[in-house]
C-alpha cells in the first residue's frame, strides 16, 4: 500500500522468480529501500522507485535482473554493492540529488554501456564501476571531488573522459586497465593522482596535466604504451617510483629545472627523455610555448 515508509532489511530476500514490483512512483509514501531488500532476485527487470525515496541501501537489487535503473529525483545515497553484479543493466542515470555513491555501487554489471553521474555528487566510491567492461559513455557532474579507488578499473571499452573543474583526487588503480581510453580532458582543481591510476591505459596518447598537479603516484601511468608526451607542472611535489615505466614511446615535458626533493629515485626508472624548464600553453596545457636552455 502506499502507505508504507519501509521495506524491511532483505525483505525478498533470492526470491528468484519474483519478475515485477508493483508500486505508484507518485503516490507512495516509501522512503527507503532497505539493504538486501532486492538482493539476488535474478528475475526481477523492473522496479518502479516511487519519487519519495531518499536512499537506496546496501545490495538493495545485488544481483538482480533489473535492465534500467530509474534514480527519483529525491535520493541522496546509494549504498555499497546496490546494483553490483546486475547482469541485464545497461543504462545509469544518477539524478543531481544523490551526493556519494557507496563502493561496488554498479560493479560487475556486465553489460552497462552508459553511464550519467548528476551534478549533486561529490564522490564516487571505491570500485563504483569495477570491470564493467561494456561501458563505454561516462558523463561526470561538475560537483565530484573525488573519484574513489579501483573506480573505473577494468571498463575497457572506455574510450574519452572528462574530468569536472572540481575533481582533487583520482583514487589508486581508479582507470587501471581501460585498454580503450584514448583522450583524457583533466580539469583544473585536480591535485592527486593515485597509485596505479591509468595503469595499463594502453591507448592514452597524451596527457595534459593541469598546473596544480601536486601528486602522482607510484606506476601512476606505467604501460601506457603509445603515450607520447605529458606535461608536468610548477606544482608537482612527489612521484612515485615507476611511474611511467614501459611507456616506450614518452616524452616529459617539465616546468621546473629538475626533479624535486619529493620524486622518488625510480620515478623515471624507464629512462625516458625529460625536457625540463617548459613553458606550457595556458588553458588547454597541451602545447610547448618555450623552453629554457
Amino acid at each position: 500500500p502506499d502507505s508504507v515508509k519501509y521495506i524491511g532489511y532483505g525483505a525478498f530476500y533470492e526470491c528468484s522468480s519474483l519478475s515485477r514490483v508493483y508500486m505508484d512512483v507518485l503516490a507512495s509514501n516509501l522512503l527507503e529501500i532497505s539493504d538486501y531488500t532486492f538482493y539476488k532476485c535474478s528475475s526481477l527487470k523492473q522496479v518502479d522507485i516511487p519519487l519519495e525515496v531518499e536512499k537506496i541501501g546496501r545490495s538493495a537489487f545485488y544481483k538482480s535482473g533489473v535492465v534500467v535503473a530509474k534514480i527519483p529525483d529525491y535520493v541522496k545515497e546509494i549504498g555499497a554493492y546496490a546494483f553490483y553484479g546486475c547482469s541485464s543493466l545497461t543504462k545509469v542515470v544518477l539524478p543531481q540529488s544523490v551526493k556519494r555513491l557507496g563502493e561496488n555501487a554498479f560493479g560487475r554489471c556486465s553489460v552497462l554501456t552508459s553511464v550519467s553521474v548528476g551534478n549533486g555528487a561529490v564522490a564516487l566510491g571505491a570500485r563504483a564501476f569495477y570491470e564493467c567492461a561494456l561501458l563505454s559513455e561516462v558523463s561526470l557532474g561538475s560537483s565530484l571531488v573525488s573519484v574513489g579507488e579501483s573506480a573505473f578499473y577494468g571498463c575497457t571499452s572506455l574510450t574519452r573522459l572528462i574530468l569536472p573543474n572540481r575533481l582533487v583526487s583520482l583514487g589508486d588503480s581508479a582507470f587501471y586497465g581501460c585498454t580503450a581510453l584514448e583522450s583524457v580532458t583533466f580539469g583544473d582543481g585536480l591535485k592527486t593522482i593515485g597509485d596505479s591510476a591509468f595503469y595499463g591505459c594502453a591507448s592514452l596518447t597524451a596527457a595534459a596535466l593541469p598546473a596544480g598537479v601536486e601528486s602522482i603516484g607510484s606506476y601512476a601511468f606505467r604501460k601506457c604504451t603509445a603515450l607520447t608526451g605529458i606535461f608536468l607542472g610548477n606544482e608537482l611535489r612527489s612521484v612515485g617510483s615507476y611511474a611511467f615505466q614501459d611507456c616506450e614511446n614518452l616524452t616529459i615535458y617539465s616546468e621546473g629545472a629538475g626533479s624535486g626533493i619529493g620524486w622518488d629515485g625510480l620515478w623515471n626508472s624507464f629512462n625516458r627523455p625529460v625536457v625540463w624548464g617548459c613553458k606550457i600553453s595556458s588553458g588547454d596545457g597541451r602545447y610547448l610555448v618555450s623552453l629554457t636552455k
